[in-house]
């Protein structure tokens, strides 16, 4: 029995990411891992769900954190009767309690094709609803202090690169219009010795 829910589990998994165009997305991840494991902890990494699988006793909580960096998820049960349709920026996490024996499947709404499931006890359970499962957390983003504003302070560290090509240009353009002078000035004195 319980081997035939875990089958249907996992059919339901393939079903949810099927035919899904992002090749980026997808809760097997794009490296084809597909994980199962025992814990409590979930990440959203890489536009996964790591694990994608993840196995509880019932009473106890899972906990959801977005480690993609400017990219929010969700954590949105099947049929919206769990979890939630609002975002989880970076850093944030959300935590769920489950009470009940079942399979929970999931998806971020935000990232098609990127699922998982909660299986909870040894998976089988015909109460599978909203009511079984509790939202115990959901943590704020993280609080970045404002930084301190620095004074404007005047201060001379040499001559920037475009000054100094200025000052060169400058400096050429002075001895160019100094010889043109001197020329002009040597023409006139040759011109007025002639006559």
């Amino acid at each position: 029995m319980g081997k035939r829910i875990l089958a249907v589990a996992a059919l339901l998994l393939v079903a949810l990411s099927f035919g899904v165009p992002s090749a980026t997305a997808g809760g097997g991840c794009h490296s084809g891992q597909f994980l199962d494991e025992r814990g409590v902890r979930v990440d959203l990494r890489d536009l996964c769900f790591t694990p994608t699988v993840v196995r509880i006793q019932p009473g106890q909580s899972v906990t959801w954190t977005n480690r993609d960096e400017g990219v929010p998820h969700t954590v949105t049960g099947a049929a919206f009767r769990w979890g939630s349709t609002d975002e989880l920026g970076f850093g944030q996490s959300v935590t769920l309690r489950f009470r009940n024996s079942g399979v929970y499947p999931y998806a971020c709404l935000v990232h098609p094709g990127m699922v998982g499931a909660v299986v909870v006890g040894d998976g089988t359970s015909a109460k599978t609803s909203d009511q079984d499962v509790v939202p115990v957390v959901i943590t704020p983003p993280p609080v970045t202090p404002a930084p301190n504003p620095v004074p404007a302070v005047a201060s001379s560290r040499g001559v920037s690169g475009l000054w100094r090509a200025a000052a060169i240009a400058g400096f050429a353009l002075l001895l160019v219009a100094a010889a043109v002078l001197a020329a002009q000035f040597a023409g006139r004195k040759r011109d007025t010795a002639r006559a």
